[in-house]
């Protein structure tokens, strides 16, 4: 039997992000709708929510199952405050793109207007900045003192020129590499687990050609780096 096809899609809202494998939203979707590590949940305002295991909860803005990315924000609206704490170990995600970030603390008479401060952390005496440029972090380094210096994901290729940067404070791009269901996204497939038991991942594509439908079966094993092509 195959599992997939008990799996619907689901919702927290009706406007909300759709939820299909590898995801599972709890309470909605049987627990063999979704791979390990992609339990998604609905908060009491029906917006979808991933727990990170060491980094707590996010709002989900958007899935793109295609290109295997999933945007994420913060519900208090200051992302550069949990990224500064961000840790993605033990959760299947990784960052689109990663930048060495600075954050200055500096005295906001100082700052003024000169330069995108990152709001949510900044107060009436203090502001916050955020630059992935050595040469600003020295120039100012006279003036303000360093909370932190890290690695952290960022949603967009840093330019060299970039100076202070306030676009921290946009979505969280995080992306998965396994299960690896790109090729059957991209064909118009769906991926879902081969039966309640079984490790082999089924993609599953219905095209329509008159009365005349066919049905193709994809499975992508999970121990081969290259994953196995059965169709039928």
């Amino acid at each position: 039997m195959n599992a997939a096809a008990d799996c619907s899609i689901s919702a927290c809202g009706i406007d909300d992000v759709p939820v299909r494998f590898p995801f599972r939203l709890q309470g909605n979707q049987p627990r063999n709708c979704g791979y390990p590590g992609f339990d998604l949940s609905c908060n009491n305002r029906r917006t979808t929510v991933l727990k990170l295991p060491h980094s707590g909860d996010f709002l989900v803005r958007d899935i793109d199952y295609r290109t295997q990315q999933i945007q994420l924000y913060d519900k208090d609206n200051c992302l550069p405050k949990r990224l500064l704490q961000l840790n993605l170990s033990g959760s299947p995600f990784a960052a689109v793109f990663h930048q060495n970030y600075t954050f200055l603390s500096c005295p906001t008479q100082f700052v003024m207007s000169r330069f995108p401060i990152i709001d949510c952390l900044s107060n009436s005496t203090i502001s916050v900045l955020a630059t992935s440029s050595t040469f600003l972090v020295t120039l100012l380094s006279s003036l303000c003192d360093v909370i932190s210096t890290l690695l952290i994901p960022a949603s967009w290729p840093v330019q060299h020129y970039e100076g202070f940067s306030s676009k921290l404070s946009e979505d969280l791009l995080l992306t998965w590499f396994s299960p690896d269901c790109h090729q059957c996204e991209t064909h118009g497939g769906t991926c879902g687990f081969h039966g309640n038991a079984s490790q082999e991942i089924l993609c599953s594509n219905n095209s329509h050609r008159g009365n005349i439908s066919s049905l193709f079966l994809f499975f992508f094993y999970l121990s081969s780096s290259s994953p196995s092509l059965l169709v039928n």
